[in-house]
């Protein structure tokens, strides 16, 4: 079981997303990518709510940012973040 255990890679390798890019390699565009991800996880500490988030087993990935953005932190004992 896991909390989180990261982005799914398979969307990104096997189909064209709005998320892949054509050579040469923009860093605007990875940047506003990388950016709109984060304001998202973000909006977790910044709300007027108190927020926690349980880890049970991997947080990983995203998953760590979404826990680690969280008010309060409750883990397992066998929760493994990264």
């Amino acid at each position: 079981r896991a909390f989180c255990s990261g982005y799914d890679l398979i969307d990104f390798a096997e189909t064209k997303t709005n998320t892949t890019q054509t050579m040469p390699w923009d860093p605007i565009v990875d940047y506003k990518f990388m950016k709109a991800n984060t304001e998202d996880f973000m909006s977790l500490w910044k709300s007027y709510k108190p927020t926690i988030c349980k880890v049970q087993g991997f947080a990983v990935a995203g998953g760590s940012d979404i826990a680690l953005c969280c008010d309060i932190v409750i883990m397992s004992e066998d929760a493994k973040i990264g």
